[in-house]
């Protein structure tokens, strides 16, 4: 249970500092969608797996304002 907490507090870290990323580069879901660059998060130390995610996924939430994005992972 305890290394189950861990994991899922540095998942959440991982996508809350792409949210950081997105956010501290103006970036706005349609960009990272035209863009479909996960080496620009991860050059800003994201964890691959959530950057290639966070990439790939983003076509899933195009409908979702940023915000209500940022709620939903926040």
């Amino acid at each position: 249970m305890a290394r189950n907490k861990c994991c899922r507090r540095q998942f959440e870290g991982s996508v809350s500092k792409a949210c950081d990323v997105t956010l501290a580069n103006s970036l706005d879901l349609e960009q990272i969608h035209e863009d479909h660059d996960a080496g620009f998060f991860i050059e800003k130390k994201v964890a691959v797996g959530i950057a290639r995610r966070f990439v790939r996924d983003i076509t899933d939430v195009l409908g979702i304002s940023f915000t209500s994005l940022l709620s939903l992972i926040l």
